[in-house]
């Protein structure tokens, strides 16, 4: 999960964990995790998540692929009607998901779920759907921003101060892994399992770092772009990478 600064201009430093005695107990304002907390979170920031789906047009060398061999496009898709013969052209889509942040239609979700689209359609869990332009992409964190005419009233996702998560604590994960049937986000729930992880995202134009919030709540693809929530039903990143290996 990405980490972001949502809540102050300085570069996010790792918080630290409480050692004194006193500083153990509860502090003032300090959600707590309940068996009503997830649930109310999840009917709150339900309107306001959503999916994405892109579509974008590629060339493709006539001929060949590199999954069926030598001249199996020809076999598959036909002759090419128009434009250069050696090429073809082939619709390509992804998903992904982001949430409200404004009611004036602005979107956040991952750059790598946007970025070189043709077609940008965002859907609502009530099944609204609304085409998208891309506002801005940031390469280093893999943030977009995306916006939409909305045609009524939007619900917001509150943001928080990722400055301020802590190893253990709640965190619900919310999205649509695998573009499952039916509508609607999925949600999960795990820990913060550490803060500041130095990882390295896809950018050509710098290569450096950035810090990220690990966590063992299940993201999968899919979920992309949508939020990581404290329970205080506020956004603190933005699931952005699974690190897979020999174990999960």
């Amino acid at each position: 999960v990405s980490r972001l600064n949502l809540g102050g201009r300085h570069r996010p430093v790792p918080a630290q964990a409480s050692t004194a005695a006193a500083e153990a107990q509860v502090r003032p304002g300090t959600a707590i995790a309940g068996l009503e907390t997830f649930p109310d979170i999840a009917r709150a920031v339900k309107p306001g998540v959503v999916n994405i789906n892109t579509s974008k047009v590629v060339r493709m060398p006539r001929g060949r692929s590199p999954f069926l061999g030598d001249d199996s496009l020809d076999q598959f898709f036909g002759p090419v009607p128009e434009g250069n013969p050696r090429e073809r052209r082939q619709t390509r889509t992804s998903l992904g998901s982001g949430f409200v942040i404004d009611e004036k239609g602005y979107i956040l979700t991952n750059r790598h779920v946007v970025e070189g689209a043709d077609q940008i359609d965002v859907t609502f869990p009530d099944g609204k759907r609304f085409e998208a332009k891309v506002v801005g992409l940031d390469a280093r964190t893999d943030v977009a921003l995306v916006k939409i005419e909305p045609t009524a009233a939007l619900t917001p996702v509150p943001l928080g101060d990722s400055d301020k998560a802590e190893v253990g604590e709640w965190v619900m994960a919310v999205g649509n892994p695998f573009g499952l049937p039916g509508g609607g986000n999925s949600v999960t729930v795990g820990v913060v399992s550490f803060v500041g992880r130095d990882m390295r995202l896809e950018d050509p134009r710098r290569g450096t770092s950035i810090e990220m919030i690990q966590t063992d709540a299940a993201i999968n693809p899919g979920n992309s772009g949508g939020p990581l929530i404290n329970t205080r039903g506020e956004v603190i990143g933005i699931n952005t990478m699974i690190v897979t290996g020999g174990a999960q």
